[in-house]
């Protein structure tokens, strides 16, 4: 009997450009990149938004942070560390890069920047602790940015990882929130609200769809390979839709809900943190928390009698000594639901 060998193609070893094919699309699902990017604007949207209202932060700090924050809890939602090891492996890389990104934004050379801002965060840290003040705008955003650094991982790995998608909405849907209720600038914030519902509402799409997928699994069904992809485009349609209905449903009595909610505002422990906070960071034009002895905006609350203390309240420095200054007062005309409004 003859045998006759042939060589068979398909036997041959799979070159390194192969390999790596196969390895990338069992790491990577095919709408991991579509989700990262409606990730990614989602919290973007929350700097940006308190940019837009003034407050104290650089976003060259603050958005590469949260990019990178998103890029990382990605890759360790796939990887093997259990959920406590990639947590304290993210805070340990998020406490470094938000330092060298801070730095980066401090003038001088790399070695004297990150030396300036340790300076600057020990006599913060001296400061909070010994009641004194110190509204350093460098520090805030080395702060918010830790936040966001935390806050941006989380949402890559409940989104990737075990899929608790209304962890992902609600804390940074929490942030913009109150930055809409209580900005008093011109800026108009609620573009930012808008889109990031816009977002949300196809977050929730593809974590629905996570959820039939394991259903159909188990059942032994199959279903196309290219499903989630469209089913983000499905889900930005009904999105559109829902919230142009959310449009026209008429708020008749949004305004007691405001005035319930600013009565709340003036609780003792809400009254504390306020004043904290102003001792601690640069003061933001804001409707609330308000209090009696607050003359700062167009409005004043009536909340309860003035407590007076020995703390210091605020500075003054003027340039130079060859003007006069004077004090600013302000008065209000219209007094009406126990909130006068200067006309």
């Amino acid at each position: 009997m003859t045998t006759t060998t042939y060589n068979n193609p398909q036997h041959e070893q799979p070159s390194l450009l192969t390999r790596f094919i196969d390895g990338w699309r069992r790491f990577f699902q095919p709408s991991d990149f579509i989700t990262l990017l409606v990730l990614s604007v989602m919290m973007c949207l929350i700097p940006l938004s308190l940019h837009a209202a003034q407050w104290p932060i650089s976003l060259n700090v603050i958005l590469p942070t949260t990019v990178l924050s998103l890029i990382l809890g990605l890759l360790f939602s796939r990887s093997r560390f259990g959920e406590l090891n990639a947590l304290m492996l993210s805070s340990t890389y998020g406490v470094v890069l938000v330092l060298i990104f801070t730095s980066f934004n401090v003038e001088g050379n790399f070695l004297r920047s990150i030396y300036t801002v340790f300076e600057q965060l020990i006599g913060w840290i001296e400061a909070a602790f010994t009641g004194g003040i110190d509204q350093n705008d460098t520090i805030f955003t080395l702060l918010v940015a830790w936040l966001f650094w935390f806050l941006a991982y989380n949402a890559a790995w409940h989104t990737y990882r075990i899929d608790r998608i209304w962890r992902v909405i609600v804390p940074p849907g929490m942030i913009l929130a109150t930055n809409v209720i209580f900005d008093a600038s011109d800026a108009d914030l609620n573009i930012y609200l808008v889109i990031y519902l816009f977002l949300a509402l196809i977050l929730l799409s593809r974590s629905n769809l996570d959820l039939r997928e394991w259903d159909w699994y188990q059942r032994g069904i199959h279903h196309p390979a290219n499903l989630r992809q469209y089913s983000i485009y499905v889900g930005a349609l009904l999105a559109g839709v829902i919230l142009m209905i959310g449009y026209f449903i008429p708020s008749n009595d949004v305004q007691d809900r405001l005035d319930s909610f600013h009565e709340f505002l003036q609780a003792d422990p809400l009254q504390e943190m306020g004043e904290l906070w102003n001792r601690l960071f640069s003061p933001i034009d804001a409707i609330g928390p308000a209090s009696a002895d607050y003359y700062g905006g167009d409005t004043l609350e009536l909340g309860g009698a003035i407590r007076l203390g020995d703390q210091e309240v605020f500075w003054v420095e003027v340039g130079t000594h060859d003007h006069r200054y004077y004090w600013r007062s302000r008065t209000y005309d219209i007094y009406q639901n126990r909130r006068w409004t200067s006309n």
